[in-house]
Formats: C-alpha cells, structure tokens, sequence
C-alpha cells in the first residue's frame, strides 16, 4: 500500500491513542469527517492503526463499522515503519 499525504498525516496523529474526534480535529484540511473514516479503516484493515478500547486501552477485537467514543486508534509498528 502506498502511503499518501492523508495517511501520513492520520498516522503522525497516532503515536500516543487518541479518538476519532481528535483525528478529524487534526486532519480536517486533509478531507471531511466521512473520508477521514474511509481512510482510518483503510489503515486499520492492512495493519498500520490498531483499534483500542477507550476504557481499558486494550487491543480487544472490536467492530470498526462507524466511530465511537468506546475506541481509540494508535499507529502500529507496520505503521510507524511506512513513515519511516
């Protein structure tokens, strides 16, 4: 997968976890809240953002079909290898 600017710029949010709000807060001049979402499961789907519950900040399986407050993202090894 070939790493564009908006990717790059979603990952660089993620070195510490934070909530899709705070993503799009960041990343608003990259595109609207809709595309930011495409693109973070994008990441999460090939490994480079992993899902965390908001409450325990574990890695449990959780189910990324629309943004919530129960998630945060933060950027994986894979992920900080592509920005590299």
């Amino acid at each position: 997968m070939e790493i564009a600017k908006v990717e790059k710029s979603i990952l660089n949010v993620l070195l510490f976890p934070e909530s899709f709000e705070n993503i799009e807060e960041e990343c608003r001049d990259q595109g609207n809240s809709k595309f930011l979402w495409a693109v973070l499961k994008e990441l999460i789907q090939h490994g480079y953002v992993k899902v965390l519950n908001a409450k325990t900040l574990s890695g449990e399986p959780m189910v990324v079909d629309k943004p919530s407050r129960s998630q945060l993202f933060r950027i994986t090894a894979k992920g900080m290898a592509f920005l590299e």
